[in-house]
């Protein structure tokens, strides 16, 4: 696969397909605007910002966001099978295919690949022009393979799967198909993924591209370093003493399979199912402040299911514009309840309520506020109490024996 550019492309299509050239990338915009339950109630997402979804297990938070990413796959036109949760969504955007591929040249590479010129990028694969502007043509009922280029969805299964390691590229020329690529063609953005995994497990990393298999490690060698025609055996029997990221524990492996991409790569669309999954509280706040200042910095959307309390006050602390909606389902369909960003915003600037707990009914179908401390404690008891002796009362019965 060879590397080819701006120039190559319109010199390839300026005749076949004269609208496809000369469009701008600023005038590319995409986002969910809309989403439509069965059970007639609408999540309006943050446009450039994060929507958390909460609610308890089986609320239907997980099951919401995997049918929009699969509404966003279906081919152009296809009919969508039966969904559990998901009536429809509304799309805003703007752009013709002309400003979408100015929009796939500056995120994604234009390449020749055996005979055939596509666009790729890692997550994504290669695909053909004419697919992608067919496909955006479409948008309204199914973007296909375009919505791997537009949209990141990190679940509990794929977060283990990205790794931190890649096969070396065959050429010099082929584009990044893995995030780790992205590190290797960019110092710049592996100091910063470096400096990230300092800041959030105390250890630097270090990017091995010293054999076939390219990986990042944990540690770092006190070096300088040296000549790539040129490597002491001691550096390489030091970088090989650093243990691999994908040898870490849960939490640091499924932490950066989440953030890897979405920081090698600006995606319109990050979709996220319950990122603080085996990550230590402090480790959850500091995802929520790293998802929440890339929100800020590129401008994209963000929607992300969570049970955390740390997560979203991660979210808060960066500024970002952040709406929560409450899922909750009984017998019936799935329902949202929505606290917009503004209204959230106005209870963490209050700084008698920023310092409480009272972040925390957002996870809670009922909540009770008490006017100090003891009072909560009085109340508390009581409840206990209650539920003690109601709830599972042969349980307690013999807890008390």
């Amino acid at each position: 696969m060879g590397l080819m550019s701006v120039d190559d492309f319109g010199s390839a299509f300026s005749s076949s397909n004269p609208e496809w050239v000369g469009g701008t990338a600023k005038s590319f915009r995409f986002h969910v605007e809309e989403i439509h339950l069965k059970s007639g109630d609408v999540i309006r997402p943050q446009a450039a910002g994060v929507t958390a979804i909460v609610g308890a297990n089986n609320a239907g938070k997980s099951t919401i966001l995997r049918e929009l990413v699969e509404a966003l796959q279906r081919q152009p036109h296809q009919t969508a099978p039966p969904q559990l949760s998901l009536n429809r969504i509304e799309l805003s955007t703007n752009g013709e295919a002309n400003d979408l591929f100015a929009w796939l040249h500056s995120n994604s590479t234009f390449a020749l690949q055996g005979q055939s010129l596509g666009f790729t990028r890692a997550m994504a694969g290669f695909e053909k022009p004419s697919m992608l502007a067919h496909n955006w043509n479409g948008r309204d009922t199914g973007l296909g393979s375009l919505a791997s280029f537009l949209c990141f969805y990190g679940n509990a299964a794929g977060r283990f799967s990205i790794g931190g390691s890649a096969e070396m590229r065959e050429s010099v020329d082929d584009p990044p198909n893995h995030p780790v690529h992205y590190l290797q063609d960019s110092p710049e953005l592996t100091e910063r993924i470096s400096q990230l995994s300092e800041d959030v497990f105390h250890h630097p990393l270090t990017l091995d591209t010293l054999a076939r298999t390219i990986r990042l490690r944990v540690g770092k060698i006190d070096a300088e370093v040296p000549r790539i025609d040129s490597i002491p055996r001691g550096y390489r029997e030091t970088l090989a003493s650093l243990r691999p990221l994908d040898e870490q524990g849960d939490g640091m492996r499924g932490f950066f399979g989440q953030i890897l991409p979405v920081m090698a790569s600006t995606y319109p669309l990050i979709v996220l199912d319950e990122p603080e999954a085996f990550l230590h509280p402090p480790q959850a706040h500091a995802l929520g402040v790293q998802l929440g200042r890339l929100a800020v910095e590129r401008g994209v959307q963000i929607l992300v299911a969570t049970h955390d309390r740390n997560l979203l006050t991660g979210l808060l602390d960066s500024e970002v514009a952040v709406s929560v909606v409450r899922a909750s389902r009984g017998s019936g369909q799935s329902r949202a309840f929505q606290l917009d960003a503004a209204q959230l915003r106005e209870l963490w600037n209050d700084p008698v309520l920023h310092y409480s707990n009272v972040l925390d009914g957002l996870f809670h179908r009922i909540v009770v506020l008490a006017e100090a401390e003891g009072d909560c404690a009085f109340l508390s008891a009581a409840l206990d109490s209650f539920q003690r002796s109601t709830v599972h009362p042969d349980r307690w019965k013999g807890c008390h024996a």
